[in-house]
């Protein structure tokens, strides 16, 4: 098990697939994902698109000359450890993947980032005949993408953000540190089970408000958080830790 370190500029993206017989099979059988009545033609492209699933996030101290880092790792390694779930809630389809690899994050002073999973599926714009109809439209729909269970490197990225993103998230209880006449360098961790889930949209046209798949996504598993800090003297603050995702907050005291 390795970890993947973030910043607020990097992307970590890394699909290793089953190959492209997989992927040929999944996008060769529409019906298995829309039901309405007429006839698939030929695909005219398969997109590969990324949405994101927050996991991991952190809101350094804002004291000139404070930083932090937050980081987690799987507190059980091996098929008891973190699972990640996808799946298009409509139709019944999932796949399911054991993950490999942590997140840290790194804040400098006043920084607030999330650090999120990158979801693959593929946008499949495909040839549709409705029923009782004359005449072919491109139509577009969604698959899930066949990963190697066994490595899937998902792939994730981390996003500056507002503040109150992160501080909306924080979670009783505090611990007060800092305040004292000299500076603080610290690490503090905790485990606990993660248990994230999401439903997202996927636009099945370029219409505003048009027509939408839903993608299903999960996280759990039990996890070890670990977050390393530094104060300067005089400066006191209250550290949170985040809920439901794993990674904490520093708020002033």
């Amino acid at each position: 098990m390795s970890t993947v370190r973030l910043s607020s500029e990097t992307t970590w993206l890394r699909g290793r697939t089953v190959g492209r017989s997989a992927e040929e099979r999944a996008t060769a059988a529409p019906e298995a994902v829309v039901h309405d009545r007429g006839q698939w033609g030929d695909i005219v492209s398969v997109e590969r698109v990324y949405s994101t699933l927050p996991v991991l996030g952190l809101a350094a101290p804002d004291a000139a000359g404070a930083k932090a880092t937050a980081t987690f790792t799987f507190s059980v390694k091996g098929s008891a450890g973190l699972k990640l779930s996808l799946g298009i809630a409509t139709f019944g389809a999932t796949a399911t993947y054991t993950l490999e690899e942590g997140l840290e994050l790194e804040g400098t002073s006043g920084q607030s980032t999330i650090a999120s999973f990158l979801l693959p599926v593929n946008r499949v714009t495909q040839l549709y005949l409705p029923d009782d109809a004359s005449e072919w439209f491109e139509r577009q729909r969604y698959e899930l993408v066949m990963i190697d269970p066994v490595a899937p490197n998902i792939g994730a990225r981390a996003d500056a953000v507002a503040k109150d993103d992160v501080l909306s998230r924080k979670h009783p209880p505090r611990t007060q540190i800092g305040g004292g006449s000299a500076p603080v360098s610290q690490k503090v961790s905790t485990t606990r089970e993660l248990e994230i889930t999401a439903e997202i949209a996927l636009p099945l046209s370029s219409v505003e408000d048009g027509p939408s798949l839903t993608l299903s996504a999960s996280v759990s598993g039990s996890v070890a958080i670990e977050v390393a800090y530094e104060l300067p003297a005089n400066v006191s603050y209250q550290q949170y830790w985040l809920a439901p995702i794993a990674g904490a907050c520093f708020v002033p005291a």
